[in-house]
């Protein structure tokens, strides 16, 4: 038997024991043997070189019946945080007040083991953009925010009752909902558990009004579990009218031993914000005439639902503005048109869906510059893309276990899409 310790009593001993009443007396005839009920037994327990175990010393036995009777009794243990790996022993003796009877006593053995703590963090942390009329990574007046974060469990037990809370208090800053799927709901979020190193990516929308007059939006953040103890508290500001930026990152859980680390899978968690979001290059690229109409599909008749599809639109409206040089009234932006019948895989970690993410990549890191002359064609950008050793077709089938395949039709495959400043 093994215990596992905890604050109020998780497991109980069974000791079955059969007391067999004594003779009241001989008969003074004869050689019968009377018997009378046994009462007021009483059973007496105690912990032998064992930290952390709370037992009583005593407890009163119910009546036995005479001849043969037998009662059940259990023994509630509790158990402190202070509980140790080790082995624990509990002597168990009856006696019987009347008659000064002691019968003989039982050894119980059995393992215990120490408390593992739960580790409440917050990891992550971003504020993005959800509806803006620039679109310009930046907080401004008068537009719908996300604020999102990662809380991950770095202790070694199992967080539970777990319930996650935001609050902003500032004039002007109006609470949306928290985020589940495509509603909104004004509650703490809430987990009946978060493994050892695993997290939970939460996302709370809120509006900043024309009623808001500071320079910078706080955010005070509180993580809570069961035992009230191993929970967390963060404030967390975000500048106004500045670059939008991720902050932190997910973190590996060292264990004690090989029985631990076979109990914890720790998968990658989502970027709050992708790389090709962030320090997007800007150019002397100038297309005041051209036009461009930008659909943002999350719904496919060959694929699961694709919810990045709103980011892949939002992302290209602003490379097509800041790398590209289109007037910004001159990119249209329709989030969810009528479903097509065309296939779309998708990139979980980046939130973007897989053809857009390594289409912007291209630009971005200039990866998809193959001839190093500071300008990007349509035809490099389709290498880049199309690379079955790093592109779309590879990482389709590595992340999702689907075939896509970039295509590309049309004569002016040598045009230049972006040009660099040198």
């Amino acid at each position: 038997m093994k215990l596992k310790n905890g604050v109020i009593p998780i497991q109980c001993l069974r000791f079955i024991g059969r007391l067999r009443p004594m003779p009241s007396m001989l008969a003074a005839r004869g050689a019968s043997v009377s018997t009378m009920a046994a009462t007021t037994a009483a059973l007496r327990v105690r912990p032998i070189a064992c930290d952390g175990i709370l037992l009583p010393e005593s407890i009163k036995y119910p009546d036995i019946a005479a001849n043969g009777g037998n009662q059940t009794l259990r023994i509630p243990i509790q158990t402190s945080m202070q509980l140790p790996d080790a082995r624990a022993e509990i002597t168990i003796q009856i006696i019987e007040p009347h008659f000064k009877v002691k019968i003989q006593g039982k050894r119980l053995v059995f393992s215990t083991r120490a408390f593992k703590q739960p580790n409440l963090k917050l990891v992550r942390f971003a504020v993005t953009e959800q509806t803006a009329v620039n679109n310009n990574q930046q907080i401004d007046i008068n537009e719908i925010i996300d604020v999102k974060f990662t809380v991950q469990n770095l202790g070694k037990g199992a967080a539970t009752d777990v319930s996650i809370q935001i609050l902003c208090q500032q004039k002007g800053v109006m609470l949306l909902g928290l985020v589940e799927g495509q509603n909104l709901f004004r509650k703490p979020a809430h987990f009946s558990s978060i493994s050892p190193g695993q997290y939970r990516t939460l996302t709370f929308r809120y509006f900043v009004n024309s009623e808001f007059s500071e320079n910078s939006l706080r955010f005070d953040i509180q993580g809570t579990e069961k035992y009230q103890q191993f929970g967390f508290t963060a404030v967390k500001t975000v500048a106004v009218n500045t670059t939008l930026a991720p902050e932190g990152r997910i973190q590996q859980v060292a264990f004690d031993d090989q029985a631990d680390q076979g109990e914890v899978v720790i998968k990658d968690a989502p970027e709050l914000i992708a790389d090709i979001d962030r320090s997007i290059p800007k150019t002397r690229m100038n297309n005041p005439h051209a036009v461009a109409l930008v659909i943002g599909n999350r719904d496919y008749k060959k694929t699961d639902q694709v919810q990045y599809a709103i980011n892949d639109a939002l992302s290209m409206k602003r490379y097509l503005t800041h790398v590209m040089g289109y007037a910004a009234n001159h990119v249209f932006l329709i989030k969810n048109a009528s479903k097509g019948s065309q296939f779309a895989s998708w990139y979980t970690q980046k939130q973007h869906g897989l053809f857009t993410y390594f289409f912007l990549k291209g630009i971005h890191s200039k990866g998809a510059d193959i001839n190093n002359d500071n300008q990007i064609t349509l035809q490099e950008l389709f290498w880049y893309v199309s690379d079955r050793a790093n592109g779309v077709p590879y990482y389709s089938m590595k992340l999702n276990h689907v075939e896509q395949t970039p295509t590309i039709s049309g004569k002016a495959l040598g045009q230049v899409l972006v040009s660099f400043d040198e």
